[in-house]
């Protein structure tokens, strides 16, 4: 079951999501597995939701819109050759 409280905060901010249960995980490797969705999608747009079986599935702006994160730059520039 979704934490409760994840849920009311995503309905109060009007963000549209999708919700769907799959078999226990406990890697992003695995969830993605379980969940069918490609590897690439998880961490984006598709994410644990609290528990080992639950997870969400919504858009990147939206998400951004809520939860506002910081984007980093982890990569270096290629060096010129």
């Amino acid at each position: 079951m979704r934490p409760r409280s994840l849920v009311e905060f995503l309905k109060d901010a009007r963000v549209p999501y999708t919700t769907f249960r799959h078999r226990a995980a406990f890697t992003a490797e695995e969830e993605a597995d379980v969940s069918h969705v490609p590897g690439r999608s998880w961490a984006k747009v598709v994410f644990n939701a609290g528990t080992h079986t639950d997870a969400i599935r919504m858009h990147w702006g939206d998400l951004a819109d809520v939860v506002r994160p910081v984007v980093g730059v982890f990569a270096r520039p290629p060096a010129r050759l």
